[in-house]
């Protein structure tokens, strides 16, 4: 069953110092501490006397792999090796969805005594609910192409005009 978190950090999934510390006590290879998904459409930085972070707006889901436990959150606070290529995503595209595991290895140059890494398990991508609604369009109105990528991908949208009116020409055509 899944546990609704305030906002989801690798503490309150159950993965804080303690628990990275004795995972990563006498292990030479990098372990997964968590996968983490979500659609986030915001990124807003913060400071604490910790350090800056940022805080992730959206829809969140992470497994806890050294307990099997998951948990979800509509905000998300990541580790910067993640965090900072999420953030410059959204500031580009608005919204963006992503897949990743969170790892840790032991570094005694560390001051905790280990380091994260990432593993994206899917490309962080701009949200494709464009695509969809372009799809669901289309759908329910299967005799008029409203939409073809050729035309999607024309940023001045003659393209999309020029499909649907020789579209339009051709039904009618049909129909005499």
């Amino acid at each position: 069953m899944t546990e609704i978190v305030k906002k989801l950090t690798l503490k309150t999934i159950g993965c804080g110092k303690t628990e990275i510390s004795a995972a990563v006590k006498g292990k030479t290879e990098a372990i997964v501490l968590a996968s983490i998904l979500g659609i986030s459409n915001e990124a807003r930085p913060g400071q604490t006397d910790m350090g800056s972070f940022l805080k992730f707006i959206g829809s969140f889901q992470a497994t806890n792999h050294l307990t099997g436990e998951v948990f979800s959150s509509a905000v998300a606070l990541l580790p910067d090796v993640i965090a900072d290529q999420l953030g410059a995503a959204i500031h580009q595209s608005g919204e963006v969805e992503f897949a990743v595991q969170i790892l840790a290895r032991a570094d005694e140059k560390s001051a905790v005594g280990y380091v994260y890494s990432a593993k994206p398990l899917i490309e962080a991508k701009p949200s494709d609910k464009f695509a969809a609604l372009m799809a669901k369009a289309q759908a329910a109105a299967p005799a008029l192409p409203l939409f073809t990528p050729a035309a999607a991908a024309d940023d001045s949208g003659e393209a999309a005009i020029a499909a649907a009116a020789e579209s339009l020409t051709k039904t009618n055509s049909k129909k005499k």
